[in-house]
């Protein structure tokens, strides 16, 4: 568990964005704060080290609950109530003015954030702030087979046949460092866009193409998200940006598809964020030539392997 929040802690990208937001609207001695999966508590620590009057910090784990309680008093930081709780157990949460959830995960939603936010609203004063407050998700075929080696190592040789094994280990979504020479030139859709205070739909669906004008060989997808903290502050994941500990995520096809000058890539990409089973996502290509003739289908689905 300390070795996720390591991860986390040192992600500078990550920290100087929440600060950064917390900052924006962090009144000195009127704010209060409630934290939702706060973790180590670094948010809510930012946030009184900001100026914060209270906050209400609430985590499930209790090893990492009183971790974060025995970072506040080696810190000083005494204007914090920790609450080793799940949030969705909580019936009258204290409302604040300020309630901030870092649940955001690889694809944006795989660690519950939606439900996690509809919750939050119990926990936020009339007028008062959500933070994050939206969030854009974005797809791009990969046409690099530099992070498929990697993944696929399945022909071992010796006369075995591993391909039942193949078909397991890259049916699922990996968290690679996807570099923008891996991507389609110009290939970069978004698939979805949300507002959390208005969101409760966690089935999301899109149906995407893309013309292909010089030959390249499709070897899978990356996602990423990009969030709106603020009005002002955003935070991404995007292989454009700085990197992340999050990096990004890759959904690899079982076999390369040959793309054409000419060909139109088709995906229908859906992900399933249900809090309680985990995620389901599900990637179908097809290829279809200039006059229509069907070419290649690819049908992957993670099937709650996640």
């Amino acid at each position: 568990m300390i070795e996720q929040h390591r991860l986390m802690l040192a992600d500078t990208v990550r920290n100087d964005a929440f600060y950064e937001a917390l900052k924006e609207v962090v009144v000195p001695g009127e704010t209060t704060v409630s934290d939702i999966g706060a973790g180590t508590g670094i948010l809510s620590f930012m946030a009184s080290k900001l100026g914060a009057k209270h906050c209400h910090l609430y985590e499930l784990n209790k090893e990492v609950s009183d971790l974060s309680q025995q970072i506040a008093k080696e810190s000083g930081i005494e204007n914090c109530t920790f609450h080793h709780t799940n949030i969705m157990d909580v019936e009258d949460p204290e409302k604040t003015d300020i309630v901030v959830c870092e649940l955001l995960g690889s694809t944006g939603l795989d660690e519950g954030i939606l439900r996690i936010m509809d919750k939050a609203q119990e926990c936020m004063k009339e007028g008062g702030t959500i933070i994050p407050h939206s969030l854009d998700l974005f797809v791009c075929p990969v046409v690099s087979d530099r992070i498929q080696q990697t993944l696929d190592i399945w022909d071992i040789g010796y006369d075995i046949d591993f391909s039942p094994a193949k078909q397991k280990a890259l049916r699922r979504m990996f968290a690679e460092e996807v570099r923008e020479g891996d991507l389609l030139q110009d290939g970069i859709q978004k698939w979805d866009s949300l507002i959390f205070a208005n969101e409760k739909e966690r089935a999301r669906k899109a149906d995407l193409s893309w013309e292909i004008h010089q030959d390249a060989i499709l070897y899978g997808y990356a996602l990423w998200w990009e969030c709106g903290l603020t009005k002002n502050v955003r935070l991404s994941t995007s292989p454009l940006e700085s990197q992340t500990h999050w990096k990004q995520v890759y959904l690899p096809l079982l076999e390369p598809i040959e793309l054409k000058n000419g060909d139109s890539l088709h995906l229908d990409l859906s992900l399933d964020a249900d809090f309680d089973d985990g995620i389901q996502l599900d990637w179908v290509s097809s290829v279809q030539t200039e006059d229509g003739e069907h070419l290649e289908r690819s049908t992957m689905s993670t099937k709650r392997s996640v």
